[in-house]
C-alpha cells in the first residue's frame, strides 16, 4: 500500500500543489482536502485517511494546526529553502 499525503490549500497554493503532485508521482498518494471544512472535520478525515504527512500552505497552517496532530507538515517555506539549494 502506498503512503498517503494530505494536501490542504486553497486557490493560489501553487507551490503546495506542485509538491503534492510530485510526491504522488514518486511514491505517495496525494489526498486533497477542502479548507471550507471545520478543523474537527479535517481531524476526522486526516485520521481516517491515515496519512503520513500534511502539505499545507502557510495561510491555512495556523487555522487548522489542531487537525494535524503530530503529523509532519510541509509548507512553502520548505519548498523555498530546498529550491535555494539547487
Amino acid at each position: 500500500m502506498e503512503e498517503l499525503v494530505v494536501y490542504l490549500g486553497g486557490h493560489g497554493s501553487f507551490p503546495a500543489w506542485i509538491a503534492a503532485y510530485l510526491a504522488a508521482l514518486h511514491r505517495y498518494v496525494a489526498v486533497p482536502l477542502s479548507t471550507k471544512q471545520p478543523a474537527a472535520e479535517l481531524a476526522r478525515l486526516v485520521a481516517w485517511v491515515g496519512c503520513a504527512a500534511v502539505l499545507v500552505d502557510r495561510r491555512h497552517e495556523k487555522r487548522f494546526e489542531g487537525a494535524f496532530g503530530d503529523l509532519p507538515r510541509v509548507t512553502e517555506a520548505a519548498l523555498e529553502s530546498s529550491a535555494a539549494e539547487w
